[in-house]
């Protein structure tokens, strides 16, 4: 399992029991009952204090019409076998990989993409002037700093206050803070702050 803050991800050693007896080559276990046991064992995964991030998406509901199409599992055995330990990817990496699949949606829905995804060349300018005024102190041993994002979206310009931070000083530490009205918008920034390591508490739904 991954750990990252309160939420484990599974890795290709740690599959789900629906997966695990498919690959083994049970034949007895149908793909219907396959469906049905990868939705419990997602659902246990949402009990975790994020659960909230599942229900903004509203997650299980999308789970259901997966399973009922007959596509649950084979969307969830893509999952089982790839490799995303912290070992071999870690928070940072699998933050970048978020951002990037939330940037791919974006230019698939053209007309609600400057919701959900700024171009990461504005993010970054923006950035870098909200900081210039402070380079020097930033540079300092065990400087902590706070940033808050009254319209957070997706979380970006929280993502890259954090890389620009740590180009500065890899041993600076910023606590994220945000508040966001639309709810999936929310969901999507506080599960980008989650891969990060960061507080989720500071992320607030809400005007």
């Amino acid at each position: 399992m991954r750990e990252t803050g309160a939420v484990s991800h599974a890795g290709p050693g740690d599959r789900n029991p629906a997966l695990r007896g498919h690959q083994k080559g049970n034949g007895a276990r149908s793909r219907r009952q396959a469906h049905q046991e990868a939705l419990e064992w997602i659902a246990r995964v949402g009990l975790h204090p994020p659960r909230d991030i599942f229900e903004r998406f509203d997650f299980f509901t999308q789970l259901e019409r997966l399973a009922k199409a007959g596509l649950l599992y084979l969307v969830t055995e893509k999952f089982a076998h790839i490799d995303l330990h912290p070992d071999t990817v870690d928070n940072a990496q699998m933050g970048l990989v978020f951002e990037e699949l939330i940037r791919k949606f974006a230019e698939i829905s053209n007309e609600t993409a400057g919701e959900h995804f700024t171009p990461r060349d504005i993010v970054r300018l923006t950035t870098s002037l909200v900081f210039a005024a402070d380079d020097e102190a930033l540079t300092t041993a065990g400087v902590v700093r706070t940033i808050y994002d009254p319209t957070a979206g997706t979380g970006g310009f929280l993502s890259c206050g954090m890389e620009y931070l740590h180009e500065l000083n890899p041993a600076a530490r910023l606590a994220t803070f945000g508040q966001e009205l639309n709810p999936e918008s929310f969901a999507i920034c506080k599960a980008d702050m989650l891969i990060k390591g960061q507080d989720i508490s500071n992320i607030k739904l809400g005007n």
